[in-house]
């Protein structure tokens, strides 16, 4: 488990596969353990983040984070339709 932690920490710190400041991710998944670094490394990296979420999802650990969140199912079209614009 260690060694893929530090294989994905490696991947997001690396200026080839960084997006620009400012840039706008879409991220599904965002509540379960791979999401939550993922969106933790992009924020740190100044990528603004819009999230989907399951009705169901404790939101609670973002509380303080910037990130935009759509609930819902991602087999939603409207849903789709709204976290994608601008993405």
């Amino acid at each position: 488990m260690i060694h893929n932690n530090l294989t994905f920490n490696h991947f997001m710190e690396s200026a080839k596969y960084k997006l620009p400041v400012g840039s706008r991710a879409l991220i599904t998944g965002a509540t379960g353990f791979t999401g939550t670094n993922l969106v933790k490394k992009l924020l740190q990296q100044g990528v603004e983040v819009v999230a989907i979420a399951r009705k169901s999802s404790n939101l609670n650990p973002f509380d303080q984070l910037p990130i935009k969140w759509f609930q819902g199912d991602v087999f939603e079209p409207d849903l789709i339709a709204a976290a994608t614009q601008n993405v």
